[in-house]
C-alpha cells in the first residue's frame, strides 16, 4: 500500500489565539487535544466542548481515526459533528445519517462552517480528505501542543468560565 502525501497546509504557533474569533470554525483532534491516552474524555474536557460548541454557533467538529459510533461513545456529545475512520465516516449532528465518501467537504462547505475561516486543532486522525480540504479553504492546522494551548487561550478569550460570586464565599 502506497503512503498518501498529505498537502502543505499554513504552519501556525500559538500567538495565532489573538487572531482567532467567534465567526471561525473548529476542528478538533479527538486524539491530539480531547482524549487521554486510554481514549476516554473527561467532564472538563466535555465541558471545554459544549462552550466551544455554543462560542461558536456549532462550527466545532471532531475528528479521528476512530469510527463515528466509537467517538460518539466516549464524548457523549451527539449534537458535536463528528468526522470518524479518518474522514469516511461523517456525522453532521444528532439523529443525521452518516455520510460517506465526501463528508468533510460536505460539512466544511454547509453551514454552520460554510464561509467561515477554520482552525485544525492537531492533526492525528485527520485523514487526506480533511487536510485536502482544510488546505484548498486556506485552514490553519496547529499540531498537538501548540493546538491544546492555542486552544486553551482561545477558549479564554471567547467562552470564559462564569464566576458565581457565592460559590466563593
Amino acid at each position: 500500500m502506497q503512503k498518501q502525501e498529505l498537502p502543505a497546509v499554513q504552519a501556525a504557533r500559538p500567538p495565532v489565539a489573538a487572531n482567532l474569533a467567534r465567526e471561525s470554525g473548529a476542528f478538533l483532534s479527538f486524539d491530539d487535544v480531547i482524549a487521554d491516552r486510554a481514549g476516554g474524555v473527561s467532564a472538563p474536557d466535555r465541558l471545554m466542548l459544549m462552550r466551544l460548541f455554543r462560542a461558536l454557533g456549532g462550527a466545532v467538529a471532531i475528528f479521528s481515526e476512530r469510527k463515528v459510533a466509537v467517538l460518539d461513545r466516549a464524548l457523549g456529545l451527539p449534537d458535536l459533528p463528528l468526522i470518524g475512520s479518518g474522514g469516511s465516516e461523517v456525522r453532521l449532528g444528532r439523529d443525521t445519517p452518516l455520510l460517506a465518501g465526501q463528508g468533510a467537504e460536505a460539512m466544511m462547505t454547509t453551514p454552520p462552517f460554510a464561509g467561515r475561516p477554520l482552525i485544525v486543532f492537531g492533526l492525528n486522525g485527520a485523514g487526506a480528505e480533511l487536510m485536502t480540504v482544510a488546505g484548498r479553504r486556506g485552514a490553519v492546522c496547529l499540531a498537538a501542543e501548540a493546538a491544546r494551548e492555542t486552544l486553551a487561550a482561545w477558549l479564554e478569550r471567547l467562552a470564559p468560565v462564569p464566576f458565581d460570586r457565592r460559590s466563593a464565599a
